[in-house]
């Protein structure tokens, strides 16, 4: 049942959902259990790939996974982007990923 909690300030309600864990797949590293839930097969090669070097380039990773363009190697690291799993930290040439 969800929880609303309303106060003084009128502009602001907030609305909090619990969640029931899933025992099977849950591990106490939250990174396993976004990456096991929430990414699809490439970007699970993706960050295996950055995980053992930080700096490559999405031209490398598109030579080192299979049936995947440039282009395909380049939507996949903006999707996880834009939902925290990895981050660049520097230029786009002497730069790092970071694993979120």
């Amino acid at each position: 049942m969800p929880k609303i909690e309303e106060t003084f300030n009128p502009n602001r309600t907030t609305l909090i959902l619990y969640t029931k864990k899933d025992s099977k797949n849950y591990t106490k590293n939250y990174a396993n259990n976004y990456t096991n839930n929430y990414t699809n097969k490439t970007q699970k090669q993706i960050i295996e790939l950055i995980r053992t070097n930080p700096t490559i380039t999405a031209r490398e990773l598109s030579e080192l996974i299979e049936n995947i363009t440039l282009s395909g190697i380049k939507w996949n690291l903006k999707k996880m982007k834009e939902v925290e799993i990895i981050k660049r930290e520097g230029t786009a040439r002497k730069g790092k990923w970071i694993l979120l």
